[in-house]
């Protein structure tokens, strides 16, 4: 039985999503996987080049902080997706790829997803009467 967050993850890794904002992530991100661990915790996996930056600062050891970071995607319907409280966890080497250049892949996870689908017949608000109770 799929449920409607399995099916939103799905659509986030199949659905021609790309990063549009990588936040606190190395980037160029090449390909991205978003996914919940037995736990329940989002997790996205990126694969990114080993010569990839992060505009991230790193916080001294021992600071407790908010994580409020974001990653925004994005796919060519309109359909966006942020993932909030993203924080880096792991970044391990990988096989190189096609070209021979060396790859890493960068796991992080995040607090919140939010999915903002794009409105198919926009219209301007004031056209729209208040609704009333009846």
């Amino acid at each position: 039985m799929s449920t409607l967050a399995e099916e939103s993850l799905d659509l986030l890794n199949q659905g021609g999503f790309e990063v549009t904002d990588p936040g606190p992530l190395h980037a160029p991100i090449g390909r991205f996987s978003i996914r919940r661990d037995d736990k329940l915790t989002l997790v996205l996996e990126t694969e990114i080049p080993s010569s990839a930056r992060s505009t991230d600062i790193a916080p001294p050891p021992g600071l407790v902080q908010f994580a409020t970071e974001r990653v925004r995607l994005a796919n060519a319907a309109g359909v966006q997706a942020e993932l909030i409280g993203v924080i880096t966890r792991s970044r391990s080497t990988l096989p190189s790829d096609s070209a021979g250049e060396p790859l890493e892949k960068e796991v992080a996870h995040a607090h919140q997803l939010m999915v903002t689908l794009r409105d198919p017949f926009p219209c301007p608000r004031s056209t729209m009467p208040p609704s009333t109770p009846t």
